[in-house]
């Protein structure tokens, strides 16, 4: 199954794309584009990194920025987290939004 994701231009703005690393951003491009109808990603690390075509250690890195609250975050949603822990995978934090 393929997903499908609006990416607004107002990513170029946002604190991941501006403060982090660029695996970080290939890991968060990857996982938007990734996720199903209810923002979720179901995915192995190692298969997550092969899609955002980086290290299974950077895929690590990432997720731990993702799954952090970021001060900087203009949502205001789950002190900035973009993504919570699920059974076999990710969701999206702010996916309704």
């Amino acid at each position: 199954m393929s997903g499908f994701s609006l990416l607004w231009g107002k990513i170029l703005d946002s604190s991941i794309w501006v403060q982090e690393s660029k695996e970080t951003r290939l890991v968060w491009i990857a996982m938007l584009a990734m996720k199903d109808q209810d923002g979720r990603i179901q995915a192995a690390v190692v298969g997550l990194a092969d899609r955002a075509k980086v290290s299974a250690e950077e895929c690590r890195s990432a997720l731990k920025v993702l799954l952090a609250p970021d001060k900087n975050d203009s949502s205001g949603v789950e002190q900035g987290r973009r993504i919570r822990e699920i059974p076999g995978g990710w969701e999206i934090v702010n996916h309704d939004l």
